[in-house]
């Protein structure tokens, strides 16, 4: 593969990465299971 080549293919990697970064993160109200008695159990606020 040529250098040219390798840019495109780059680029586009990159920009996959970049748009799979702008959905909302399904996991952001989640407690992890040790802090979860402390908080009581629920959902972060």
């Amino acid at each position: 593969m040529d250098e040219a080549g390798r840019r495109r293919r780059a680029r586009k990697a990159l920009e996959a990465l970049e748009q799979d970064n702008f959905h909302e993160d399904p996991h952001a109200n989640l407690v992890p299971e040790k802090f979860r008695h402390a908080t009581g159990g629920g959902p972060a606020e």
